[in-house]
């Protein structure tokens, strides 16, 4: 990944090994990702102009399922602009992750719960600009959810997000007339 200030066409630095760069809210820094990583972190912090060997490891999939469970690839993901919720692709497509990030990026995440069974595979997760929804590519189209702010739930994120993942109702599939 090669890091630019557009503007004077300037390169500020290349951070190898890692892809699918999303911009933290202060805008100095992004999340990256390295899904097929299992030695290494598949998830990390860098700063503009970072080089691989600066990152800072945030997690990887191991650290975030039930113990006996199979690690996957994991990524590309995004984080909600307050950075309080983070969604990722996990095993190729096949589930698309959600994790609570309120403890920050020096610890892993909490993961909240699994959405599965996409029609085709889950593809570029994005946020509302206010977290209250989630939208994603499947074969079907684009499809969202709304996922309530933290706040505003007893029980907080597990309980809003849990919501959104376990409803028997299917999830509007946007652009279908």
């Amino acid at each position: 990944m090669i890091w630019q200030r557009a503007d004077r066409r300037e390169v500020l630095g290349t951070t190898r090994f890692f892809e699918a760069p999303d911009w933290r809210g202060d805008s100095q820094s992004a999340v990256l990702w390295a899904p097929m990583n299992r030695l290494a972190a598949q998830v990390a912090v860098a700063s503009i102009g970072e080089d691989a060997n600066a990152v800072r490891s945030w997690f990887n999939d191991s650290n975030t399922i039930p113990p006996g469970s199979l690690e996957q690839d994991l990524g590309p993901g995004r984080l909600t602009r307050a950075g309080d919720r983070l969604a990722a692709i996990r095993a190729d497509g096949a589930q698309l992750a959600l994790y609570d990030a309120r403890a920050g990026f020096g610890v892993p995440p909490t993961g909240v719960c699994l959405l599965t069974n996409p029609v085709g595979a889950f593809g570029d997760p994005t946020w509302a600009p206010d977290g209250s929804a989630l939208a994603w590519a499947e074969g079907s189209g684009i499809v969202s959810t709304a996922v309530a702010p933290a706040a505003t739930m007893a029980g907080g994120l597990q309980r809003a997000a849990a919501a959104a993942c376990h409803s028997r109702r299917r999830p509007t599939v946007l652009g279908t007339g």
